[in-house]
């Protein structure tokens, strides 16, 4: 009995010291670790953020020993700690808790924060353009977390391409430049290459007109013209062999040929030149200028100039046709149909405006009082035309020489066109064996002189 209640005892001293020293032991290891940092970048960076891993079972803080240099921000999800690089310096870490009242702090740790700076910069090798165009250069810059980004661009050719302060390129001119973006001693060059690319300006030609017999328009009857028919046909080959798409529109009501019309422009460039020609009656009724170019009615001036406005690049237009007085048998103020025609074009410009002189160039057969002739079935300002382009307008066919090129250059300008047609038609008019004794034909011109090229070999 008593040996054994000594043993009781024992056992129970022996309980009550090791609870006693397990408390003491775990008091000691509270204060020598509750918390700690770990695994913390010694040098920073200023642009990136850098999480913080602490070590507790406790809640915890971290605390900064300046904030301008190295911030802290908290996850509001996880509620962890980041570090915050601000400025250059030194800065102190360390994470805290409190058990009882008491606070405890992990191991400090010193931070170096530094600015980091571009160690390459990345653009395209080269860049083609146009004059004209804009393009911003992307650059792609390491590090990535660089806080500064901005560089410094400049062109060695502004004359060629310049560069703004944001990277973007501008084309001026043709020719080579390169461009280069700078960040402190990093550099990135792109070669830029300006040249147009355009297509080649294309010549287009649309042809229309009116055979048949008796048109009809505000009472007036208008005789037939039936060469017409051969005529179109053989300029529209003259057109083509002078490389033009070419297309002809002959005895079409009026309502289908404005659907033509409307689409003239169709697949025409700005640095085209069209070509249109028109064979057929003209006349002025009650002020108001018509082409005779439908079986049931005539086109105005106005609404040719609407269609021509429309499409781009430059205009040549001929116009065969006689004095409106001459085909409804009353005389012409002595204005000519041709420049009242013209009139039409430069309505609501001035006289000199870049867009009458730039677009239009524009060549009649006749002027006021006159007719124009078709003698033995042969237009004679058609039959001039093709002559003067080395074509016969009879066969269809070429003649090889160019008799309208007086300074014989292979260019055929505008000036040298309507000289050439001026004199033709009046030879023409003379040696016909028909009593036109009286009569004249004079081929006139918008502008009247122009060194513009309209045809060239």
């Amino acid at each position: 009995m008593y040996r054994r209640n000594i043993a009781a005892a024992v056992i129970t001293l022996m309980i009550c010291f090791s609870a006693a020293g397990a408390a003491a032991v775990a008091e000691s290891a509270a204060i020598k670790a509750p918390v700690e940092l770990v695994d913390v970048e010694s040098i920073m960076y200023i642009g990136q953020n850098y999480p913080l891993t602490v070590e507790t079972l406790l809640s915890y803080k971290v605390v900064t020993s300046n904030k301008t240099i190295l911030g802290l921000g908290r996850d509001a999800s996880t509620g962890e700690y980041y570090a915050i690089p601000r400025k250059a310096g030194t800065a102190k870490l360390a994470a805290k808790v409190t058990v009882n009242g008491k606070v405890y702090k992990s191991s400090i740790v010193t931070v170096r924060v530094k600015k980091l700076k571009v160690t390459s910069i990345e653009l395209p090798a080269t860049l083609s353009m146009e004059p004209g165009e804009k393009y911003t250069l992307d650059a792609t810059i390491t590090p990535t977390a660089v806080a500064n980004k901005t560089l410094t661009w400049s062109s060695n050719k502004a004359s060629v391409a310049k560069v703004s302060a944001a990277g973007v390129i501008t084309a001026v001119s043709e020719g080579t430049a390169t461009i280069t973006a700078t960040s402190g001693n990093v550099s990135a060059k792109c070669k830029v290459t300006v040249a147009s690319t355009q297509d080649e300006p294309a010549k287009r030609a649309f042809l229309f007109g009116m055979s048949q017999s008796d048109a009809l328009y505000s009472d007036f009857a208008f005789d037939a013209l039936p060469s017409i028919y051969a005529e179109v046909l053989s300029v529209n080959g003259l057109f083509e062999r002078e490389g033009m798409y070419s297309s002809y529109y002959l005895n079409y009501s009026k309502s289908a040929l404005l659907t033509m019309m409307d689409n003239w422009d169709d697949g025409i460039s700005s640095n085209d030149t069209t070509y249109i020609y028109y064979s057929g009656h003209g006349a002025e009724i009650n002020g108001t200028l018509y082409l005779i170019a439908g079986t049931d009615g005539a086109i105005t001036a106005k609404k040719l100039r609407t269609v021509l406005d429309a499409i781009p690049g430059k205009i040549v237009l001929f116009l065969n046709c006689c004095n409106s007085g001459s085909a409804i048998g009353k005389s012409l103020s002595p204005d000519t149909f041709a420049r009242r025609f013209i009139s039409e074009f430069s309505q609501g410009y001035s006289k000199t405006s870049e867009f009458v002189s730039s677009k239009y160039n524009v060549i009649c057969s006749s002027k006021s009082a006159e007719y124009g002739f078709i003698v033995d079935g042969v237009d004679l300002f058609a039959d001039a035309l093709c002559k003067g382009l080395g074509w016969d307008l009879t066969s269809a066919s070429s003649t090889g020489d160019w008799l309208c090129d007086a300074n014989g250059d292979g260019s055929v300008t505008l000036t040298e066109l309507r000289k050439y047609l001026r004199s033709e038609v009046n030879a023409s008019l003379r040696s016909a064996e028909l009593d036109l004794s009286g009569y004249t034909q004079t081929v006139v011109s918008y502008p009247t002189t122009s060194n513009t090229v309209i045809f060239s070999k």
